[in-house]
C-alpha cells in the first residue's frame, strides 16, 4: 500500500476550508493508501499550536493525526520543502499539501503530488512518473 505524506499546510487546509481530506484521497488514490505523518510536521503544529491566530487550525490538524494517520519517526536529513522531499523518495510515497511552491518542486522531482483544487476537491498530478 502506497503512502501519502500529509505536510502541515495540508492538514490546515483541512482545518480551515473543511476539505473532506480523506474523502478524497479515497476518491483520488481508490482507497488503496496508508497517510503517513512526519516526526518534524507534528512539532510544527505543536509550535503553531501555541500562536494565536493559528491555534484553532494547528489543534484540528493535531487531532486529525491523531486519528487517522500513521507518525514517521525516522529522522530524514533536511528541514522543511527539502525534508518531505527526502522522505518521499525514501518512502516511495505521494505528497499531499496546499503549499503551491511545494507542488512544483515535488513535480520537478517526479515525486506524485496531491494537491487541493478548491475547497472541496483534490487532484494528483505526476503519477505518471511512477
Amino acid at each position: 500500500m502506497r503512502k501519502v505524506i500529509l505536510d502541515a499546510s495540508i492538514l490546515m487546509r483541512v482545518a480551515e476550508t473543511g476539505l473532506p481530506l480523506f474523502n478524497e484521497l479515497d476518491r483520488v488514490l481508490h482507497g488503496a493508501y496508508e497517510p503517513v505523518v512526519l516526526r518534524k510536521t507534528v512539532k510544527e503544529l505543536e509550535v503553531l499550536r501555541n500562536v494565536k491566530k493559528k491555534r484553532l487550525k494547528a489543534k484540528l490538524a493535531l487531532e486529525l493525526i491523531n486519528r487517522k494517520c500513521k507518525i514517521i519517526e525516522e529522522d530524514f536529513p533536511g528541514y522543511g520543502d527539502d525534508l518531505i522531499i527526502e522522505a518521499a523518495k525514501r518512502l516511495n510515497a505521494y505528497v499531499a499539501t496546499a503549499d503551491s511552491n511545494l507542488v512544483k518542486r515535488l513535480l520537478r522531482e517526479g515525486i506524485p503530488v496531491i494537491y487541493p483544487r478548491d475547497y472541496k476537491t483534490l487532484e494528483l498530478a505526476g503519477e505518471d512518473v511512477w
